[in-house]
């Protein structure tokens, strides 16, 4: 990712699995960058995951070994990101 201070190179990804919420993705994304802008990072890659509570149950149960249901999970990817699966 190259960019410049004026033109920030963000790769922002957004999945909705969930219904019948309606999910403003546009918004997201807007917030997103403006929070990046407002950090001076100057190129990212985001993916957001907006899920019900079944299907975070079930990211939660397979990448952290339990089967609840939390308001968030991350994932830390800046040491190996093509060696996450």
């Amino acid at each position: 990712m190259s960019a410049s201070r004026n033109n920030p190179d963000y790769e922002i990804r957004i999945h909705v699995e969930t219904r019948p919420f309606p999910i403003n993705t546009a918004r997201i994304g807007k917030l997103i960058r403006q929070v990046l802008c407002r950090f001076e990072v100057p190129a990212a890659c985001a993916d957001i995951a907006v899920m019900d509570d079944t299907a975070l149950s079930r990211m939660h149960a397979r990448y952290l070994g339990r089967s609840k249901i939390t308001d968030v999970i991350s994932f830390d990817l800046s040491e190996d990101p093509a060696g996450f699966r």
